[in-house]
Order: structure tokens, then sequence, then C-alpha cells
């Protein structure tokens, strides 16, 4: 079965890829503010921290954790390590998709694979 390849220039790669780095701009400010609220909140920062933290304090200890009123709850721990990592994901995104776009030349043409085409943010056109 023989690949498909699409031909484009770097100058169309470097519009695509600004067009896709404002999408994933935007919706790295809304979750971001989102984890800016929780940052807001020490005792619930301090919590997390601990909580997180716990299993290597707790080596050796058979007794499970005791939980108090006040300290986050498990899925709200796990709701934060979820918005984090996302947030890590979008921002290496940004940096990879900038990096690329910083050394392509406008002129010169390129054959991309239907992977790279959806990853530097081409679209139907309508």
């Amino acid at each position: 079965m023989k690949k498909l390849f699409f031909k484009k220039t770097g100058k169309e790669i470097k519009e695509a890829i600004t067009h896709r780095c404002a999408g994933i701009e935007s919706r790295l400010a809304s979750r971001n503010k989102n984890l800016d609220e929780i940052l807001k909140d020490k005792t619930k920062v301090r919590s997390y921290m601990l909580r997180t933290s716990e299993g290597r304090f707790r080596e050796g200890y058979d007794t499970p954790a005791i939980v108090i009123k006040g300290q986050t709850p498990s899925e709200e721990i796990q709701e934060i390590r979820q918005l984090c990592m996302r947030i890590n994901q979008m921002e290496q995104e940004l940096n990879r998709l900038r990096l690329i776009q910083s050394h392509l030349s406008d002129r010169e043409k390129f054959e991309l694979e239907l992977n790279e085409l959806i990853q530097y943010g081409f679209e139907l056109d309508r």
C-alpha cells in the first residue's frame, strides 16, 4: 500500500502552525485560570502537597492514612494532577510547534504524511 504525502511549502506550514498555536493558547489560558484559582487557596495547596508526597513519608507504616476534615479529597487531587499534566503537555506542544516554525524556510517544499498535516494544524477547507 502506497503512503499518502501532502506537498506544502514552509510558508503554508507556518500559517497552519500559527493557527494551531492560537487554539492551544486559548485552551491553555482557560486551564491556567483554573490553576490560578487553585493556587489562591493556600489550604488546598498545602493539603495537596502533603497528600501527594504522603506515600514517601509513610513508607514502612502498616496503618492507612487518616483523612482529616478540610484536606483535599482524593478526587480533587487527581483533578489537579490531570490539570497540571495537561498544562505541561500543551506548553510542550507550543514549544515544539514554535521551534519547527522558527526553522522553516517559506519557500522550501515539504512532503507531509497525514499525521504531520494534522499535528501542524491543517484543517479542511470549507
